[in-house]
Protein backbone atom coordinates (compact mmCIF):
# COMPACT_ATOMS: atom_id res chain seq x y z
CA UNK A 1 0.00 0.00 0.00
CA UNK A 2 2.99 2.26 0.93
CA UNK A 3 4.16 1.69 -2.89
CA UNK A 4 0.89 2.36 -4.43
CA UNK A 5 1.18 5.96 -2.40
CA UNK A 6 3.71 6.78 -3.42
CA UNK A 7 3.01 6.64 -6.95
CA UNK A 8 0.78 9.49 -6.87
CA UNK A 9 3.42 11.71 -5.48
CA UNK A 10 5.12 13.03 -8.29
CA UNK A 11 5.44 11.85 -12.06
CA UNK A 12 8.72 10.24 -12.16
CA UNK A 13 7.30 7.81 -9.79
CA UNK A 14 3.93 7.51 -11.60
CA UNK A 15 6.14 5.97 -14.38
CA UNK A 16 6.78 3.02 -12.24
CA UNK A 17 3.25 2.29 -11.75
CA UNK A 18 3.26 1.63 -15.85
CA UNK A 19 4.06 -0.85 -18.16
CA UNK A 20 6.08 0.41 -20.86
CA UNK A 21 7.73 -0.38 -24.57
CA UNK A 22 10.86 -1.14 -22.35
CA UNK A 23 9.35 -3.15 -19.87
CA UNK A 24 6.45 -4.82 -21.27
CA UNK A 25 8.62 -8.45 -22.59
CA UNK A 26 9.41 -8.00 -19.08
CA UNK A 27 6.23 -7.85 -17.42
CA UNK A 28 4.93 -10.22 -19.64
CA UNK A 29 7.80 -12.68 -18.60
CA UNK A 30 7.02 -12.90 -14.86
CA UNK A 31 5.23 -15.74 -13.48
CA UNK A 32 3.91 -14.29 -10.30
CA UNK A 33 0.36 -13.17 -10.70
CA UNK A 34 -0.46 -9.40 -9.68
CA UNK A 35 -2.11 -8.62 -6.60
CA UNK A 36 -5.54 -7.96 -7.11
CA UNK A 37 -7.88 -5.33 -5.92
CA UNK A 38 -11.36 -8.04 -6.39
CA UNK A 39 -11.66 -7.97 -2.51
CA UNK A 40 -12.51 -4.27 -2.28
CA UNK A 41 -16.05 -3.19 -2.67
CA UNK A 42 -15.68 0.29 -4.67
CA UNK A 43 -18.40 2.15 -3.91
CA UNK A 44 -19.10 5.23 -6.17
CA UNK A 45 -18.62 7.38 -2.66
CA UNK A 46 -15.05 6.77 -3.40
CA UNK A 47 -14.39 8.30 -6.24
CA UNK A 48 -15.56 11.66 -4.84
CA UNK A 49 -13.71 14.70 -5.18
CA UNK A 50 -14.59 16.91 -1.37
CA UNK A 51 -11.42 18.50 -0.24
CA UNK A 52 -9.16 16.56 -2.92
CA UNK A 53 -6.51 19.19 -4.05
CA UNK A 54 -4.00 18.15 -7.32
CA UNK A 55 -1.12 19.36 -8.49
CA UNK A 56 0.39 19.39 -12.29
CA UNK A 57 3.59 17.29 -12.59
CA UNK A 58 2.84 15.53 -9.35
CA UNK A 59 -1.13 14.29 -9.75
CA UNK A 60 -1.18 14.05 -13.52
CA UNK A 61 0.37 15.08 -16.44
CA UNK A 62 -0.38 18.33 -19.09
CA UNK A 63 -0.36 17.50 -22.56
CA UNK A 64 2.64 19.15 -25.16
CA UNK A 65 0.05 19.41 -27.58
CA UNK A 66 -3.54 19.06 -26.90
CA UNK A 67 -5.92 17.00 -29.42
CA UNK A 68 -9.28 18.73 -29.80
CA UNK A 69 -12.40 16.86 -28.48
CA UNK A 70 -16.25 17.10 -29.94
CA UNK A 71 -17.72 20.35 -28.89
CA UNK A 72 -20.30 20.55 -25.66
CA UNK A 73 -18.70 16.54 -24.77
CA UNK A 74 -16.00 15.90 -21.98
CA UNK A 75 -13.93 12.87 -23.59
CA UNK A 76 -11.78 10.79 -21.17
CA UNK A 77 -9.82 7.96 -22.67
CA UNK A 78 -7.70 4.76 -21.54
CA UNK A 79 -5.24 3.27 -23.04
CA UNK A 80 -4.22 -0.22 -21.60
CA UNK A 81 -2.60 -3.81 -22.11
CA UNK A 82 -4.03 -6.79 -21.07
CA UNK A 83 -1.08 -8.00 -19.69
CA UNK A 84 0.04 -5.16 -17.74
CA UNK A 85 -0.32 -5.60 -13.61
CA UNK A 86 -0.57 -2.18 -12.98
CA UNK A 87 -3.67 -2.40 -15.21
CA UNK A 88 -5.10 -5.05 -13.76
CA UNK A 89 -5.17 -3.98 -9.73
CA UNK A 90 -7.01 -0.76 -11.56
CA UNK A 91 -9.42 -2.64 -13.70
CA UNK A 92 -11.96 -3.14 -10.44
CA UNK A 93 -12.16 0.45 -9.40
CA UNK A 94 -12.48 1.50 -13.32
CA UNK A 95 -15.38 -1.10 -13.84
CA UNK A 96 -17.40 0.60 -10.87
CA UNK A 97 -16.32 4.07 -11.99
CA UNK A 98 -17.28 4.36 -15.13
CA UNK A 99 -21.15 4.25 -14.00
CA UNK A 100 -20.38 7.29 -12.07
CA UNK A 101 -20.06 9.20 -14.74
CA UNK A 102 -22.26 12.17 -16.15
CA UNK A 103 -23.95 11.33 -19.09
CA UNK A 104 -21.78 14.29 -21.20
CA UNK A 105 -19.01 12.61 -20.31
CA UNK A 106 -17.48 10.39 -22.89
CA UNK A 107 -15.72 6.98 -21.72
CA UNK A 108 -13.08 5.22 -24.42
CA UNK A 109 -10.95 2.97 -23.97
CA UNK A 110 -7.78 1.76 -26.24
CA UNK A 111 -5.23 -1.36 -26.01
CA UNK A 112 -1.66 -0.47 -27.02
CA UNK A 113 0.77 -2.52 -28.16
CA UNK A 114 3.71 -2.50 -26.64
CA UNK A 115 5.83 -4.78 -28.73
CA UNK A 116 5.93 -8.77 -28.28
CA UNK A 117 3.39 -10.56 -27.40
CA UNK A 118 1.34 -7.19 -26.79
CA UNK A 119 0.38 -7.16 -30.36
CA UNK A 120 -1.70 -10.38 -30.23
CA UNK A 121 -3.36 -8.93 -26.98
CA UNK A 122 -4.45 -5.67 -29.00
CA UNK A 123 -5.68 -7.64 -32.17
CA UNK A 124 -7.86 -9.38 -29.61
CA UNK A 125 -9.12 -6.99 -28.06
CA UNK A 126 -10.45 -5.28 -31.32
CA UNK A 127 -11.64 -8.23 -32.44
CA UNK A 128 -13.68 -8.56 -28.78
CA UNK A 129 -14.72 -5.11 -29.67
CA UNK A 130 -15.91 -5.80 -32.98
CA UNK A 131 -18.04 -8.52 -31.49
CA UNK A 132 -19.42 -6.37 -28.92
CA UNK A 133 -18.59 -8.69 -26.16
CA UNK A 134 -15.72 -6.33 -24.37
CA UNK A 135 -18.33 -6.71 -20.77
CA UNK A 136 -17.86 -10.87 -21.15
CA UNK A 137 -14.61 -11.17 -22.54
CA UNK A 138 -12.16 -8.29 -21.72
CA UNK A 139 -12.49 -9.81 -17.51
CA UNK A 140 -11.73 -12.93 -18.60
CA UNK A 141 -8.59 -11.93 -20.97
CA UNK A 142 -7.24 -10.01 -17.67
CA UNK A 143 -7.56 -13.28 -15.89
CA UNK A 144 -5.76 -15.29 -18.06
CA UNK A 145 -2.68 -12.85 -18.49
CA UNK A 146 -2.42 -12.02 -14.84
CA UNK A 147 -2.01 -15.68 -13.95
CA UNK A 148 -0.63 -17.15 -17.24
CA UNK A 149 1.63 -14.28 -19.06
CA UNK A 150 2.14 -16.83 -22.05
CA UNK A 151 -1.95 -17.62 -22.26
CA UNK A 152 -1.88 -15.31 -25.50
CA UNK A 153 1.47 -16.10 -27.28
CA UNK A 154 0.35 -16.43 -30.97
CA UNK A 155 -2.59 -15.46 -32.85
CA UNK A 156 -3.92 -19.58 -32.86
CA UNK A 157 -3.78 -19.17 -28.81
CA UNK A 158 -6.00 -15.99 -28.83
CA UNK A 159 -8.23 -17.58 -31.72
CA UNK A 160 -8.67 -21.19 -29.05
CA UNK A 161 -9.87 -18.26 -26.68
CA UNK A 162 -12.62 -16.87 -29.06
CA UNK A 163 -13.37 -20.10 -29.84
CA UNK A 164 -13.79 -21.55 -26.41
CA UNK A 165 -16.11 -18.42 -25.24
CA UNK A 166 -18.51 -19.74 -27.68
CA UNK A 167 -17.38 -17.45 -30.96
CA UNK A 168 -17.54 -19.49 -34.24
CA UNK A 169 -13.96 -19.88 -35.97
CA UNK A 170 -14.91 -17.88 -39.14
CA UNK A 171 -16.18 -15.25 -37.10
CA UNK A 172 -13.24 -14.75 -34.84
CA UNK A 173 -10.79 -14.61 -37.81
CA UNK A 174 -12.69 -12.01 -39.79
CA UNK A 175 -12.91 -9.92 -36.20
CA UNK A 176 -9.48 -10.67 -35.02
CA UNK A 177 -8.09 -9.72 -39.06
CA UNK A 178 -10.79 -7.92 -40.81
CA UNK A 179 -10.14 -4.13 -41.57
CA UNK A 180 -11.71 -2.69 -38.67
CA UNK A 181 -8.97 -4.39 -36.77
CA UNK A 182 -6.48 -2.90 -38.58
CA UNK A 183 -7.77 0.63 -38.72
CA UNK A 184 -8.34 0.53 -34.85
CA UNK A 185 -4.47 -0.33 -34.64
CA UNK A 186 -3.50 2.52 -36.84
CA UNK A 187 -5.82 4.87 -34.63
CA UNK A 188 -4.55 3.62 -31.51
CA UNK A 189 -0.40 4.01 -32.82
CA UNK A 190 -1.38 7.37 -33.86
CA UNK A 191 -2.66 8.80 -30.58
CA UNK A 192 0.04 7.42 -28.57
CA UNK A 193 2.10 9.15 -30.51
CA UNK A 194 0.05 12.22 -30.39
CA UNK A 195 -0.29 12.48 -26.34
CA UNK A 196 3.16 11.21 -26.14
CA UNK A 197 2.16 8.26 -23.82
CA UNK A 198 5.11 6.19 -22.43
CA UNK A 199 3.13 3.88 -20.16
CA UNK A 200 0.00 1.89 -19.51
CA UNK A 201 -2.44 2.51 -17.84
CA UNK A 202 -2.85 5.97 -19.65
CA UNK A 203 -5.93 8.14 -18.76
CA UNK A 204 -6.54 11.27 -21.26
CA UNK A 205 -9.03 14.06 -20.21
CA UNK A 206 -10.54 16.12 -22.55
CA UNK A 207 -7.21 15.95 -24.51
CA UNK A 208 -5.18 17.88 -22.07
CA UNK A 209 -4.26 16.40 -19.48
CA UNK A 210 -2.68 12.49 -18.67
CA UNK A 211 -3.19 10.60 -15.35
CA UNK A 212 -1.33 7.36 -14.14
CA UNK A 213 -1.71 5.15 -11.35
CA UNK A 214 -3.04 1.78 -10.45
CA UNK A 215 -5.37 3.01 -7.11
CA UNK A 216 -8.76 4.77 -6.66
CA UNK A 217 -7.34 8.15 -6.23
CA UNK A 218 -5.81 7.79 -9.58
CA UNK A 219 -10.07 7.84 -10.70
CA UNK A 220 -10.18 10.85 -8.07
CA UNK A 221 -7.49 12.45 -10.04
CA UNK A 222 -9.41 11.75 -13.26
CA UNK A 223 -12.68 13.14 -11.72
CA UNK A 224 -11.50 16.46 -10.50
CA UNK A 225 -9.75 17.36 -13.82
CA UNK A 226 -12.98 16.55 -15.72
CA UNK A 227 -14.55 19.15 -13.05
CA UNK A 228 -11.79 22.13 -13.27
CA UNK A 229 -12.33 20.98 -17.11
CA UNK A 230 -15.85 22.20 -17.01
CA UNK A 231 -15.58 24.83 -14.90
CA UNK A 232 -13.03 26.64 -16.91
CA UNK A 233 -15.44 25.95 -20.67
CA UNK A 234 -16.47 29.04 -22.03
CA UNK A 235 -20.51 29.71 -20.62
Amino acid sequence: MKLIKTLLVSLSIIALAACDKSGAITEAATSTPPKSSNAVTYTPEMFKTDGLTIVAGQDYKLIANPQPVAAGTTEVTEFFWYGCPHCFRLEPALKVWKKTLPTDVKFTRYHVDLGGQTGIHQKMYFAIKALNKNEELDPKVFDALAFNPQAFNDAAAAKTFGTSNGIDAATWDKAYGGFDSNANIAAVKGMVESFGIEGVPAIIVNGKYLVGGESVRTLQVVNKLIEMDKAAAPK
